[in-house]
C-alpha cells in the first residue's frame, strides 16, 4: 500500500472496518492501524517491484503540497460515463493523486472508491479515487503518457 505522508508499507490486511484498514508487517506483532482516506494505492506484494517505479510524478500539483483529505468535498467520483468511456474504450490515461504523484495505465475496473489499472506486461495497481487530484484527476495519454 502506498500511504500519504507515511510511503510503502507492505504486510497482511488483518482487518478492515468502514473507516480503518489494519496492515500487519510481516514480522512484526502489531498492526499498523491507517484511516482509509490515507491510502493513494495497493497492488500485490509480489507486483510492488514491478509497481513502484512505475510513479510519475506532477510538479505542478506536488507544488500545492496536498496530502490525504477525510472531507467529501475534496474528493474525486468518476461519473458512471467516464467509467464506462474508459473501459470500453481502453482509455491509457495519466492519473495524478493530491500529493503530485501519478500512474499511467488503462483501466480495467472503475468503481465510486477505487480504479483497477493495467499498468503493461500484466501488472496491475488499484487507485484509490479519494486521493486523486479532483480538479484535474486524469489525463489522455497518446503514445508516450
Amino acid at each position: 500500500m502506498s500511504l500519504f505522508e507515511r510511503g510503502v508499507v507492505g504486510g497482511t490486511v488483518s482487518k478492515v472496518t468502514r473507516y480503518e484498514i489494519r496492515l500487519r508487517p510481516e514480522g512484526f506483532k502489531e498492526d499498523i492501524v491507517m484511516n482509509k482516506h490515507e491510502v493513494k494505492f495497493f497492488c500485490l506484494a509480489r507486483e510492488a517491484a514491478d509497481v513502484l517505479p512505475r510513479i510519475g510524478h506532477d510538479p505542478q500539483v506536488a507544488a500545492l503540497s496536498l496530502g490525504s483529505t477525510p472531507d467529501i468535498q475534496e474528493r474525486f467520483r468518476p461519473t458512471e460515463e467516464l467509467a464506462l468511456d474508459w473501459v470500453v474504450n481502453h482509455r491509457r490515461l495519466r492519473l495524478v493523486f493530491r500529493d503530485g504523484e501519478s500512474m499511467i495505465g488503462v483501466p480495467t475496473r472503475v468503481a465510486r472508491f477505487e480504479i483497477d489499472l493495467d499498468l503493461g506486461d500484466g501488472v496491475q495497481a488499484t487507485l484509490m479515487t479519494h486521493a486523486l487530484f479532483k480538479p484535474q484527476p486524469y489525463r489522455h495519454c497518446d503514445g508516450d503518457g
